[in-house]
């Protein structure tokens, strides 16, 4: 893991990945791959998504796909729920 991520802490993982996303699909720069602040939001879902009891198979690759598949079809906001049986803590 990156030097940039090192004072992350469990309960920093306490959000919305549907806020997250929304958050990237809202700007087209952040979706390039190479650009830092997607490979910065890939891995912080990434974490989020191993954190989750259910998600322990998930990898960096399969997040970002997911993210893409997200991407192109905005209008589902189920994608995460349905690909990896994620279910949001409340």
């Amino acid at each position: 893991m990156s030097k940039e991520l090192n004072d992350l802490q469990v309960s920093d993982l306490d959000f919305n990945i549907l806020d997250c996303l929304r958050l990237l699909s809202k700007n087209k720069n952040f979706q390039k791959k190479n650009s830092l602040i997607f490979k910065t939001f890939k891995r912080i879902i990434f974490l989020k998504l191993i954190n989750s009891d259910k998600n322990k198979n998930i990898s960096l690759e399969k997040t970002e796909k997911l993210i893409y598949k997200f991407l192109k079809n905005k209008k589902n906001y189920n994608i995460f729920n349905k690909s990896l049986n994620f279910s949001k803590k409340k």
